[in-house]
């Protein structure tokens, strides 16, 4: 399987073991350090909104260019998550694999969504705040804070399968991939601490790369609880 796949890829099994191995270590995380990086989440992900408004405001740019514009721009929110390792109620939906292994309890999982969420919606109107004191809202005439309007309205106007099947796309869609960055991110750090610390003509004959990087990461995820979770 290995050798189909490259020493530079997970199969399939292996992703879903460390996407488990990570929601285990999610799940058991302190408190503070939940609530902090949910916080942190909902900021980011409030900035993408914030960029896809600003961008969609522009009565100039045509429908398929506004929402190829737009969705580019909300991009970088997610980006920010998964790069500062933050924790994003959508991502954090892939705990339910841990939990269906039975390798974390219903408690385990209710508590961490349940803090993760509110501390998403905490950092997500903190950034609202501030957008409004500093009238963000009234740039081009007032044009960004209707369309913030226009776009809360027609949300608000969901019918409920509608407003669910939009949600479960996204969650789908934000979830599988921050999974599996989490897990390269990983495979990739310990590949590049092992290019620095030994070139390639030194370590050729011992081991191949892909050999070095899985004990690297090894023996860093049992060094670091940050480092299980993801986060580094």
């Amino acid at each position: 399987m290995a050798e189909l796949f490259g020493f530079d890829a997970y199969s399939p099994k292996e992703i879903a073991e460390r996407v488990e191995n990570i929601g285990v270590t999610k799940a058991r995380l302190p408190l503070l350090t939940v609530a902090t990086l949910g916080v942190l989440a909902g900021g980011f992900i409030g900035l993408g909104a914030l960029y896809f408004t600003l961008v969609t405001s522009d009565s100039s740019l045509g429908f398929a260019a506004s929402r190829l514009l737009g969705g580019l721009t909300f991009s970088l929110g997610l980006i920010l998550v998964v790069v500062a390792g933050a924790e994003l109620f959508t991502g954090n939906n892939l705990l339910v694999m841990a939990w269906a292994s039975q390798r974390i309890t219903a408690n385990e999982l209710m508590r961490n969504w349940l803090i993760v969420y509110f501390a998403n919606f905490a950092g997500a109107m903190g950034l609202v705040l501030l957008v409004f004191l500093s009238d963000q809202w009234q740039m081009g005439n007032g044009a960004v804070g209707a369309n913030a309007v226009r776009i809360a309205a027609a949300k608000a106007a969901l019918s409920f399968p509608e407003a669910f099947s939009k949600e479960s796309c996204a969650t789908f869609w934000s979830a599988s991939p921050s999974g599996y960055i989490s897990v390269r991110r990983c495979r990739l750090r310990a590949q590049h601490r092992q290019h620095v610390l030994h070139p390639l003509g030194n370590t050729a004959k011992r081991s191949g790369p892909g050999e070095r990087a899985q004990r690297f990461c090894q023996r860093r995820k049992s060094e670091s609880p940050q480092i299980r979770a993801g986060i580094w």
